[in-house]
């Protein structure tokens, strides 16, 4: 990793600049208007943000930037798409943001992308809130990282799995869910812990095993077999289309 030098990197980033124009809509969702333009772009680079990057053959392949506010800096980063979520990818992603928080306390985030949520918090940002508007006219999602957040990311980011794996569970039938006897009229809820219980009849489910199973029920009736989460090898899967603008 290095920082940008513009007196020797200059032309690094025009060609970086030409690379994400390529891609309108991953450079709208990364930079708001006012720095889409290349004279706009290299001043900012220039006298704005500190950028740190990794570059290849092809260029540049991550990108984050600094950009100090009040007693604290905005921070951005972007990573192109052939390498993204790789494992070089988190390591840079980890050096900048150890960096960063050497320098400043508090680091602020900002995307108009709401499935970026959950990757930011996996990184160890938390969650403002929305402000309408802040972002090309549409509203922005903010986010906070300080040291203490970074040092819990690990919590965050198991809090969020669990919650992923009760929907799924929730989906696939493993929770608590309503069954129909279809040749009584009694309503009953069989808990996923499996405990005993008895019906309005007073029968245990043990002393039922002659009843019929509903055709709901039944095995391979339509169940969702996964839940179909994306994104669960690293922090930094999507964080090439977020920015600061």
């Amino acid at each position: 990793m290095r920082l940008y030098d513009p007196d020797k990197d200059e032309l690094k980033l025009l060609y970086w600049w030409l690379h994400l124009r390529s891609d309108p809509v991953e450079f709208e969702n990364l930079f708001a208007e006012p720095l889409r333009g290349l004279t706009a772009i290299l001043n900012w680079a220039k006298n704005s943000v500190n950028i740190m990057f990794n570059s290849d053959e092809q260029g540049i392949t991550f990108a984050a930037w600094v950009e100090p506010f009040l007693s604290g800096a905005y921070f951005g980063a972007w990573s192109r798409k052939d390498v993204r979520g790789s494992k070089g990818h988190l390591r840079f992603m980890d050096e900048c943001f150890t960096r960063a928080l050497e320098q400043y306390p508090v680091l602020v985030g900002v995307t108009k992308q709401e499935r970026l949520h959950n990757i930011h918090l996996k990184m160890g940002y938390r969650y403002l809130g929305e402000i309408g508007a802040l972002f090309d006219g549409s509203p922005a999602r903010v986010y906070t990282m300080n040291a203490e957040s970074r040092a819990n990311r690990a919590q965050a980011r198991q809090e969020i799995n669990h919650g992923r794996r009760r929907i799924g569970n929730d989906i696939n039938g493993n929770g608590k869910q309503p069954l129909r006897a279809s040749h009584r009229k009694v309503r009953e809820s069989v808990p996923a812990s499996g405990e005993d219980i008895r019906t309005t009849t007073g029968r245990s489910p043990k002393n039922r095993r002659r009843q019929r199973k509903h055709p709901d029920h039944q095995s391979g009736s339509g169940r969702i077999e996964g839940s179909g989460i994306v994104g669960e090898s690293g922090d930094a899967a999507s964080v090439g289309e977020s920015g600061t603008g």
